[in-house]
């Protein structure tokens, strides 16, 4: 009996062992997961710092400022940066490839922790393309408040003179240098808003993201009580055809298309523009361009890359219901309607005549539905938007709102400003205050030629 209590002690004293020796297996093999999870993050961390300290560079090359470099940013709170700049032409060297004339090379260190080095490399040029750079690089800009509700995700800078609020799932990325919030007013986030440190928010009053109210932190380039220019209201009286600011003016103007320029109108002696005994608008000469409408109903719509001026509103419903490229104008107050599934490479523009500013009727726009724009969307009023959106362009409410529900993709590209009457704006709203830098002319867009995490 004791030999067989002995064997049953030996035999249970060695699971035991076995099983600690699992558990420590175990253990460690889950500690190590956990330290490389956390490397691994950390250095990730680092690759999104010199990415920030990239994105910073190209703000500074697009305004022409004098730029050679970083060094020893602060990149939220653990991280910093580093960015070395080299122009062209130059020869291959340790830190850098070989570089054409007309390009520059941008070298971007990250370090989070005071370790993890990670670096990024990026070959640049200036594109040269007319309109690109337009519009100050807003995506969505408003004369009163920007909402968003549900899941955005925005490239290019956000402006109202008054609040913008966003609810749900809201991204901001860096499209050429531009990435800012700004807000005359108020500027409340949502809780899960995920933007690069490097881009700013600024605002005339609070800033609030989630439950949390910041103070400035220039680590995060956030700055509530603001009185830059750069939260300032836009200048949108109704009277400036184009973005070159008066002597005393301070801040930066907001697009409003010149009626004559764009589609020919003419005025009669009491400030209205004249029509003929159809209703269609009298235009001046050398505008094949534009073609008048009475109808009100788009449907089979051909833009055939001209103006369609629809003179008491437009609307389409159901399926791709208008082809080809080009613009539709409502003008005299009316207002823009589409519903249903569309793709419109189109302009669309909803305008007040000057004999009707500052508020006569309701020069707004309002999309339900799958819609797909490549081009302007700018009403005098509202931009109301719901449904599947996505947008290659810009959304301005002139003097009104910009709303928006549903999912929603827009990326900042100006080139509508290359239609008449627009031109001016085909420069930059807020001018490159430098001479240039790294070869590169001012206020030209950057064209990536390379892209390398080394």
């Amino acid at each position: 009996m004791r030999r067989r209590r002995g064997i049953a002690l030996a035999v249970v004293m060695s699971l035991i062992v076995i099983m600690v020796l699992i558990a420590l297996a175990v253990g460690s093999s889950g500690i190590a997961t956990l330290n490389q999870a956390g490397t691994l993050q950390l250095s990730n961390q680092s690759v999104y710092a010199a990415e920030a300290g990239l994105a910073a560079a190209f703000r500074e090359i697009v305004m022409g400022n004098s730029f050679s470099g970083y060094s020893n940013v602060p990149y939220g709170r653990e991280s910093r940066y580093w960015v070395t700049a080299t122009a062209g032409p130059a020869p291959a060297a340790p830190d850098h490839p070989a570089i054409p004339a007309g390009m520059a090379y941008l070298l971007a260190t990250g370090t989070t922790r005071n370790r993890y080095s990670r670096r990024v490399g990026v070959l640049i040029t200036g594109t040269g393309v007319p309109g690109a750079s337009g519009g100050g690089g807003y995506a969505i800009a408003a004369g009163r408040r920007v909402e968003a509700q549900g899941n955005s995700t925005i490239s290019g800078s956000i402006k109202a003179s008054d609040d913008v609020r966003t609810q749900g799932s809201f991204k901001l990325i860096p499209f050429q240098g531009s990435g800012r919030i700004a807000s005359g007013a108020d500027l409340d986030l949502a809780n899960n808003t995920r933007r690069d440190p490097s881009q700013e928010l600024r605002a005339r009053q609070t800033i609030s993201i989630g439950p949390s109210t910041f103070g400035t932190d220039s680590a995060r380039l956030i700055f509530p009580g603001d009185t830059t220019p750069a939260s300032a209201p836009w200048i949108a009286d109704g009277l400036h055809y184009t973005n070159v600011l008066g002597p005393s003016e301070v801040g930066e103007i907001l697009p409003n298309p010149d009626p004559a320029s764009l589609l020919g109108l003419t005025l009669d002696a009491s400030g209205n523009y004249v029509k003929d005994a159809s209703g269609l608008y009298v235009l001046t000469a050398g505008h094949p361009e534009v073609v008048q409408h009475l109808e009100t109903d788009g449907a089979g719509l051909n833009l055939d890359n001209k103006i369609h001026l629809y003179i008491n509103g437009f609307s389409i419903s159901g399926s791709n219901a208008v082809s080809g490229k080009g613009t539709i104008v409502v003008g005299e107050g009316k207002d823009i309607h589409i519903q249903g599934n569309q793709t419109l490479n189109a302009n669309l523009l909803a305008l007040r005549w000057p004999s009707q500013l500052p508020s006569g009727g309701n020069p707004s726009i309002d999309i339900q539905g799958n819609v797909d724009v490549n081009g302007m969307i700018l009403a005098h009023q509202n931009v109301d938007i719901q449904g599947n959106f996505n947008l290659h362009g810009m959304v301005i409410a002139y003097s009104g709102d910009v709303r928006l529900q549903g999912n929603k993709h827009i990326t900042y590209d100006a080139s509508g400003f290359n239609l008449p009457g627009l031109g001016s704006w085909q420069a930059p709203l807020t001018p490159p205050t430098g001479s240039g830098t790294l070869g590169i002319t001012p206020g030209q867009p950057l064209k990536i030629i390379s892209w390398q995490r080394l």
